[in-house]
């Protein structure tokens, strides 16, 4: 593998060596989200196969250990001289996915007056409220764990705690998107 200056500068490294360190050479998937490996792979083996351009995204690892979400342009070339080359460019996509976000946060404010955006790599959680067009961004509140463990006991009906608990663990959620389903639990609030 050999990247650019812009590898190690989007992902938040100070320099190429320290990127090196973690990513460099033959080490080059390492930067990719473990759940998302298998569909890069597979991608980068359909593009081999084909000599198709592809395009996919996934998350790649920042400096500190998260992740960003990056859309993949991949392109398998032969050469006759012997040597085969996969290109890939990398887009760094927060922005666009932060723009996702607020859309559809704001679609769920027409039918419901507050939502909750979970963001469990960060540990916090970014809570909208109001009704169009007065919508408002609300408050983050750090420390998912605590915030949910206090929500549940508050506002969910003591029967339905345990499975609206292990719903919201950022593993349950991790397994339900890696099999691309649209997670969800039924719990009865206290009144």
């Amino acid at each position: 593998a050999n990247f650019n200056d812009t590898a190690w500068k989007m992902s938040g490294f100070r320099n190429r060596q320290e990127f090196e360190r973690n990513y460099g050479k033959s080490r080059g998937c390492s930067m990719v989200h473990p759940d998302d490996l298998p569909m890069l792979l597979k991608k980068v083996r359909e593009a081999a196969e084909t000599g198709a351009y592809t395009i996919l995204e996934c998350r790649m690892a920042r400096a500190g250990g998260t992740y960003f979400p990056t859309e993949i342009r991949l392109h398998y070339r032969t050469d006759p001289a012997g040597g085969d080359t996969l290109q890939g460019v990398f887009m760094d996509i927060s922005d666009r996915r932060e723009q996702e976000v607020q859309k559809y946060g704001k679609l769920l404010l027409t039918i419901f007056d507050e939502v909750f955006l979970l963001d469990y790599q960060a540990d916090r959680c970014r809570i909208l409220k109001g009704v169009e067009p007065y919508a408002s961004s609300g408050e983050t509140v750090d420390g998912l764990d605590e915030m949910n463990r206090s929500w549940i006991t508050r506002y969910v009906q003591e029967e339905d705690r345990e499975k609206t608990a292990e719903f919201l663990t950022a593993d349950s959620l991790r397994r339900a998107c890696a099999c691309q389903t649209i997670p969800w639990v039924d719990y009865r609030i206290i009144l």
